[in-house]
């Protein structure tokens, strides 16, 4: 796949801009380098007309913030984040706020996206006596180019004391059929939102909360490694022999915030659970289900508040935006495009190994290089060096392999290794296999191992 190919996808796919993925892939970069990112993006091939898209083709891919990519890919990729982060000992809210939308000052678009983007609604910010408000009514427009057929809306405002108040309505699912997955309400959209008006040298909106939420009480609870397990009974989901939710219907529960149902008569009524308490997740060591707050919603429903009379010139913050985008020196984005071309390099020097099943040999960059048992040996030993990182080996393990095939009587095992051993020192520059006292012997590599069966 060349550098600047365009991937394909199914027709009717619902596609996304990249923007989402190249900054998660540049905070991944700046937070554990490229091994780190390499791991991540590892466990998340794309699939494409042209097949699975992984490795430095998918890099090359995710780079480009304007190209396209499923959304469906774009929700996965986002709720396993926090998963990986636990595994890893990251605080994965600290991440998401910091190393992700902290990155480009509040948004997943780098100074030239959010500049072109900001450009189709120049008129009205620039115009406008209440900027906070005036970016919340174009959202629906600007989130339609990032994201065609997702609705982002302000569905409602009002006045409490003290501040001006909108609420924001975001469908990712057109035809409501809960087939797409969701992801934590409060980190991704609630701190985009947040820290949207950073972009254009605004304070952030002081109070911004997740009323509505996708995803279903046991995929939130049950998502997580040691996460609790609550359990069916009757109408509702009970967790340590008492309820924690009680069932609504969407349309009533809407309309029980004060906000009326003719604003989302597009949304069909449907059956939720709203949550009873609040419920901490030993695992994550923090509040995942709010008291009040509605479970397996067809959208996304966030109330935002800002002080009165937010009228603040955004001319500045636009000269700021252009100056970014023209700025060569972009500190920890200009370190994450290092670490992201030092990814590229390693590719361009990778050994890619190759099983082919049907005649059980081993090629390296199409190159055949091994068959027969020295070839099945190397296979077990690739598969658990790319899986887990494994580099150590003893024999016996192998000489117990029915899939080897061994005589028992003569395996000969000791042979097929030293066999393995001389073929890779002849052939292969910076991948050994050496042996490490009795019965055991160590891979030793200095390039990027990738493995594959055919």
């Amino acid at each position: 796949m060349s550098e600047d190919r365009t991937l394909s996808f199914e027709p009717g796919t619902n596609l996304v801009w990249n923007a989402p993925l190249r900054t998660l892939h540049c905070a991944l970069l700046l937070e554990g380098g490229i091994e780190l990112a390499r791991e991540f993006w590892l466990g998340h091939p794309m699939e494409a007309l042209e097949g699975a898209v992984s490795g430095v083709d998918l890099y090359r891919h995710l780079w480009k913030e304007q190209s396209w990519s499923p959304l469906e890919y774009q929700l996965r990729v986002m709720e396993s984040v926090e998963a990986f982060c636990l595994y890893h000992n990251i605080d994965f809210v600290r991440f998401v706020r910091d190393k992700v939308f902290g990155l480009q000052s509040g948004g997943v678009l780098s100074a030239r996206g959010s500049l072109a983007l900001v450009g189709n609604f120049l008129f009205q910010l620039v115009r406008t006596r209440d900027i906070y408000q005036t970016m919340l009514e174009v959202l629906d427009g600007s989130t339609r180019i990032l994201a065609p057929m997702t609705t982002t809306r302000m569905v409602y405002r009002d006045i409490v004391p003290g501040y001006n108040r909108g609420w924001i309505l975001h469908v990712h699912d057109p035809v409501f059929s809960k087939s797409l997955p969701g992801y934590d309400c409060d980190v991704w959209l609630g701190t985009q939102l947040e820290m949207a008006p950073l972009r254009i040298g605004l304070a952030p909106y002081p109070y911004v909360y997740c009323h509505g939420e996708v995803r279903e009480i046991p995929a939130i609870l049950g998502g997580i490694h040691r996460g609790p397990h609550p359990v069916w009974q009757g109408d509702c989901w009970w967790l340590d022999g008492a309820p924690i939710s009680r069932p609504e219907r969407y349309h009533h529960w809407f309309s029980q915030l004060g906000l009326p149902v003719s604003e989302i008569a597009q949304v069909p009524d449907h059956e939720i659970q709203v949550a009873l308490q609040d419920i901490e997740c030993p695992a994550r060591k923090r509040v995942v289900i709010r008291a009040g707050r509605a479970y397996g919603t067809h959208g996304y429903l966030v109330e935002m508040r800002w002080k009165k009379g937010g009228g603040h010139p955004v001319e500045q913050g636009i000269s700021h935006l252009i100056h970014s985008a023209m700025a060569d020196d972009l500190d920890a984005m200009d370190l994450a495009c290092q670490r992201h071309e030092d990814l590229l390099l390693q590719y361009r020097h990778r050994l890619c190994f190759v099983f082919h099943h049907q005649d059980e040999t081993i090629s390296c960059n199409g190159e055949h290089l091994l068959r027969g048992v020295p070839a099945k040996i190397l296979q077990k030993v690739l598969m658990a060096h790319t899986l887990t990182g494994r580099s150590s080996f003893e024999n016996r393990e192998f000489r117990r392999d029915p899939d080897l095939g061994l005589d028992p009587l003569n395996p000969n095992l000791e042979s097929r290794i030293k066999i393995l051993s001389e073929r890779l020192e002849e052939r292969l520059v910076g991948f050994r296999i050496l042996k490490n006292g009795r019965g055991r012997f160590d891979l030793e590599t200095s390039t990027l191992v990738e493995f594959q069966e055919a």
